[in-house]
């Protein structure tokens, strides 16, 4: 432990930083098209896909983050290189630094130092691959709006229905009306349960849909859950309409995230709404 302060306290000497600083990234200005990331496509605010690539092509395997020296753990000799890296003293062969960039925001920096200490000293955990790219997608749009996916003619556009419908079409190749979810959305939970006990249920996970009632009308909403991180509990999710009255907004479909179930269930109760729980198109 003294090594680790000694190696903490030497980079807050260089770079005057102390904080532990949480994982996010915006990989490119606001405005400005992002990127597709394994393939889920990171839109700019137009909805529109692009075809820039992450600065990791390759990505990089969960066990391998934070894992700077390539010695198969993460601890103190790893703040070693990686400050040293940041000072300029011995930079990082090209191959280690994707493992460096923990934050995955294409740069090495005290940001990641940061990080990798606060793993070091049992105060924070390094995310898992999917998670860092769901973190980097919170307040944009992985949804493509103007795809195949949610050209639901027969279906009200811009609806939270409309939404999720696409949306599983698009992540998943399931269509929900095929499966007799077609009603309001306070009716999609009792539906789902129609056609198999198994496809509904209290219990949150990735690629789920919520199903809320609503304390100030009868037509509900619903809610895509996009991931679920149990080793931390984060939730990523994203929903159209969510002030009702088909609204058009301009963060519809963007990526928005709470720190655990219960954090989301407060975000909900915000909007006068309560989980009726959770249907599983894969289960349909």
């Amino acid at each position: 432990m003294k090594r680790i302060a000694a190696v903490t306290a030497a980079a807050v000497m260089v770079f005057g930083v102390t904080a532990y600083l949480p994982c996010s990234r915006v990989s490119a200005a606001e405005g400005e098209e992002c990127f597709a990331d394994r393939g889920v496509f990171f839109a700019a605010d137009d909805g529109h896909p692009t075809d820039e690539e992450s600065t990791d092509e390759e990505g990089t395997a969960d066990e391998d983050i934070g894992d700077v020296n390539g010695d198969g753990k993460v601890n103190v000799a790893d703040i070693s290189v990686t400050a040293a890296h940041i000072k300029g003293v011995m930079p990082l062969e090209s191959a280690r630094l994707a493992a460096a960039d923990v934050n995955a925001d294409g740069s090495v920096n005290i940001t990641d130092l940061s990080q990798i200490v606060g793993h070091v000293k049992g105060k924070g955990r390094l995310l898992n691959s999917v998670c860092r790219m769901y973190d980097s997608a919170v307040g944009k749009r992985l949804a493509d709006l103007d795809s195949d996916s949610y050209d639901l003619s027969w279906w009200p556009k811009n609806q939270c229905t409309w939404y999720c419908i696409g949306r599983t079409i698009e992540k998943q190749g399931i269509d929900l009306t095929e499966k007799n979810v077609v009603g309001n959305a306070i009716q999609w939970y009792a539906q789902a349960k129609a056609v198999s006990p198994d496809a509904c249920g209290t219990k949150i996970r990735s690629d789920s849909v919520c199903v809320l009632s609503s304390w100030t009308h009868g037509y509900g909403h619903v809610v895509y859950i996009e991931y679920v991180d149990d080793a931390t509990g984060a939730i990523y999710y994203s929903q159209a309409n969510k002030l009702g009255w088909n609204t058009v907004l301009a963060d519809n479909g963007k990526i928005e995230k709470a720190e655990n179930e219960a954090d989301f269930i407060a975000k909900m109760n915000w909007l006068y709404l309560s989980v009726e729980g959770y249907v599983y198109p894969d289960k349909l």
